[in-house]
């Protein structure tokens, strides 16, 4: 073995600390770059895993007109059928949105009746009362139900117990219903108001009922369904999913039954999904910016960490260079040292990545129902991981070392090597001076070394500005969601509850019914039309949408105009709409684009406006414009009818009798809080609001840690200087005076550089992360900066405590004489 491989394993083994913070650095980058990029497949195969374990449906047709179960019954007992086409097994139920009433509160409710235990979509039991344990059909001809645990949790749910009752609702008729069970359908994880398309967890109750009780309820005992649910025998095959559902299509066709009443949807077609796809997509998209913000940390303290390792060896290079080493195999030593103690960091840091991803897939599957956790290892991820880890160290090692081959054996081997040449006040200390705190010699001494030592001040500005565009990109995420969040019901939706009725009724039979109530029920009320809307963009179908119409003078309903010809809604007529921005990007139309709308038929529109709001995925119109040219005619609405209502109630208005009483006038289709829906929404995003914060928590660490890196390199440097100043009697505040604010200014020019690089990566990132899920501003809220620079300040106050103690230890005497040279 050569002298110099010796010398490697040598001072891996002596400088133990070194090697050790080496050896740190490395796996915590490897496991940040592994964390969620490698649990974003754990949570896909942990989704699918359950999807197959609770047999969910591969595909649903509903139905909007009823058909016989017997029609189900045919396709069940026709084996030949169901084996030629790969056909697991077909189910049908009922399906509806209702209401119940619990703990004297009204909640919307998605009532499901089944032949329980159902086969397909099987709900999970959480608990189950007696009655449930010994008999496994506790819900067959009885008043049982059971209940979504989201519903009845006690976060955000309603606390719900076994043995409790809740009155169902549905129309004229009310029936009492006794929870026997609290369970799951992976159907719901989310719990989606199918109106609203908006996530009412632990507002919306999911109900499981009795088939033959609820069609009795229903249709008067007739044994009618309105949803086919079917499984393949390839689960979650889209291939052999289409060939069944044409199939079915076919045999449904064959018996009569009205396909143009038929909705199909595949597994990965639900609006539960698609939520689904929008958190777990952004845990991947996220796990990539933290695998590149670890990586730059990485670079950085490899950088650092290597450059006072060859600063405190330069003696023995320029003894190696005086013996006419080569400048190459220095660097080589250097990098060989970094690639022995970057491999051993990376040997613990992929098992350390995959724990980390263990625990991310654990901590956001509390969301969801999951009965059943995969931890898969994508070994691509793992490898590329490592190679990408040990190339930046390499790279940098190599560049860290690089500088030393350009001096002279003699400038090397020197007690202390500055080369720095310019010796009157430089132009920085002199522009400085005139600032009254900064003329004492112990504040030009940071000047100088600012302005002096550009490459070190450079490494130092990186480093800051690392930590800073982290804390800057999460603290902004946190307060622009919080923000979008907030504004969407305190400053756009100011209403405290919103009604959709049944159907519409005239304007002015709302204006009698307000003027019959007492004074002070109602503080002040609004009507609104909510319709649904065919979409056809350049000649092509694209669907459906929601349009909300609003009176044009509305108080409670405000709109964000982001962009557009017009920014007020009173100014929107016959011929012109907005679109939220989500809708509008999900469908490539934009400002100026001419669509058609309609249900009946279809009419011409002009977009004049984007909104943008957390949840913006409908169109947007004033009431006087939905009249008029009788536009109203195209969805099928008469001229002056609405069928919705806005309102805040008076003080001390009860609630629950105020709804029996709009309910008696008006059936009621929806009824919604604000102040719930507010809160489910804050739990749909709770998952990723822990990821930022995680985020800013790191963040805070790395600026600790990064702070104390850089100026203790400084320091080494510096020694000699330090002594001096003691040996002069220098007061140790000065020594904190002078470390402090040298590393304070550059966390000031780090925040200058930081603002557009923070703006663009916030912008990349937000791009990244959201896609069109949801409408975030765009914006830095203006307390980022003060915040995040505060926070500087605070690790660069750590740092300089750690270091000043030092200073205050140093044997003058002894560490002179060390110092010495011959």
């Amino acid at each position: 073995m050569k002298i110099m491989d010796i010398k490697v394993f040598r001072e891996i083994k002596q400088q133990k600390f070194r090697s050790i913070l080496i050896v740190s650095i490395v796996a915590v980058t490897l496991t940040m770059v592994l964390g969620m990029r490698a649990g974003y497949p754990m949570v896909i195969a942990s989704y699918e895993e359950n999807l197959r374990n609770s047999n969910v449906a591969d595909g649903r047709f509903s139905l909007t007109a009823p058909v016989l179960e017997e029609s189900v019954e045919k396709i069940q007992n026709d084996s030949e059928f169901l084996t030629n086409h790969k056909i697991a097994d077909v189910e049908g139920r009922l399906i509806t949105y209702t209401e119940i009433e619990y703990n004297g509160e009204i909640f919307p409710s998605i009532l499901i009746g089944v032949e329980f235990p159902n086969q397909i979509n099987q709900v999970s039991l959480q608990s189950v009362s007696s009655l449930g344990d010994t008999n496994p059909n506790f819900l067959a001809n009885s008043s049982n139900c059971i209940i979504d645990a989201a519903f009845a949790g006690n976060l955000l749910g309603q606390d719900t117990q076994i043995g409790e009752n809740v009155s169902l609702q549905l129309g004229a008729m009310e029936k009492n219903l006794t929870i026997q069970a609290i369970g799951q359908d992976l159907d719901f994880c989310y719990v989606v108001d199918p109106i609203s398309q908006m996530s009412l967890m632990g507002q919306l109750a999911v109900i499981w009922i009795d088939l033959s009780e609820m069609q009795q309820f229903m249709f008067n005992g007739m044994p009618l369904i309105n949803q086919v649910l079917f499984t393949v025998e390839d689960r979650l095959n889209e291939d052999k999913i289409n060939i069944a559902s044409d199939a079915l299509l076919q045999n449904f066709a064959s018996q009569g039954i009205d396909l143009s009443t038929l909705q199909y949807e595949k597994f990965d077609e639900t609006i539960d999904r698609q939520f689904f796809n929008a958190d777990a997509g952004s845990m991947d998209k996220m796990g990539t910016l933290f695998g590149i913000i670890g990586l730059i940390m990485c670079c950085v303290a490899i950088y650092n960490t290597i450059s006072r390792l060859v600063q405190s060896q330069r003696k023995n290079i320029g003894l190696f260079m005086s013996l006419g080493a080569n400048p190459n195999n220095i660097v080589l030593h250097y990098v060989k040292i970094t690639f022995y103690l970057a491999v051993i960091g990376s040997l613990i840091g992929i098992p350390l990545g995959h724990l980390f991803a263990i625990g991310m897939t654990k901590l956001l599957a509390r969301v969801w129902p999951f009965q059943v956790l995969l931890f898969p290892i994508v070994i691509e991820e793992y490898v590329f991981g490592a190679l990408i880890t040990l190339g930046v160290c390499i790279i940098f090692s190599g560049l860290s070392a690089f500088p030393i081959t350009k001096i002279t054996p003699r400038e090397a081997m020197s007690a202390i090597f500055n080369r720095i040449k310019a010796t009157k006040a430089a132009f920085s200390e002199r522009l400085f001076s005139w600032l009254p705190g900064f003329r004492s010699i112990h504040m030009k001494v940071p000047i100088r070394e600012i302005f002096l030592r550009k490459r070190k001040s450079a490494v130092t500005i990186l480093a800051i500005t690392t930590s800073m565009i982290m804390l800057i990109t999460s603290i902004a995420m946190v307060g622009n969601m919080f923000g979008a969040l907030n504004n969407s019901f305190e400053v756009y939706n100011t209403a405290k509850y919103r009604v959709l009725f049944e159907s519409p009724v005239p304007a002015t039979n709302i204006s009698n019914f307000m003027q019959n109530l007492p004074a002070d029920t109602i503080e002040h009320y609004e009507s609104t039309i909510t319709v649904y809307s065919n979409l056809n963009v350049d000649g092509n179908n694209e669907g459906g949408f929601i349009i909300e119409c609003y009176q044009a003078n509305s108080t409670f309903r405000d709109m964000n105009i982001i962009s557009g010809e017009i920014t007020d809604k009173k100014s929107l007529n016959s011929s012109t709409i907005f679109l939220g921005n989500t809708m509008a990007k999900d469908n490539e139309i934009v400002l100026g684009d001419e669509i058609k709308i309609g249900l009946i038929d279809n009419f011409t529109v002009k977009v004049v406006g984007m909104v943008g709001e957390f949840i913006d995925n409908s169109g947007y119109w004033t009431i006087e414009s939905f009249n008029a040219n009788n536009n109203s005619i195209h969805f099928g609405v008469p001229s002056n009818y609405v069928n919705g209502l806005l309102f805040n109630p008076g003080e001390d208005v009860d609630i629950v009798e105020l709804r029996e009483t709009i309910g008696s006038e008006f059936p009621i289709a929806q009824w919604v809080d604000a102040q719930q829906s507010q809160q489910s929404m804050m739990a749909l995003i709770q998952s990723m609001m822990s990821l930022l914060i995680l985020f800013v928590v790191v963040g805070m660490v790395i600026g600790v840690l990064f702070s104390f890196n850089t100026m203790y390199m400084g320091f080494i440097s510096r020694e000699n200087d330090f002594l001096a100043f003691k040996a002069m009697g220098t007061n140790p505040r000065y020594f904190s005076k002078m470390i402090f604010w040298e590393n304070a200014i550059l966390s000031v020019f780090s925040l200058i550089v930081t603002i557009p690089v923070g703006y663009f990566v916030y912008w990349q990132s937000m791009t990244y992360m959201m896609g069109d899920n949801y409408y975030i501003p765009l914006s830095i809220p203006w307390y980022t900066w003060p915040v995040v620079l505060g926070l500087s300040f605070i690790s660069i106050g750590l740092a300089t405590r750690k270091l000043t103690k030092r200073i205050r230890k140093m044997d003058l005497a002894e560490e002179l004489r060390s110092r010495m040279v011959s």
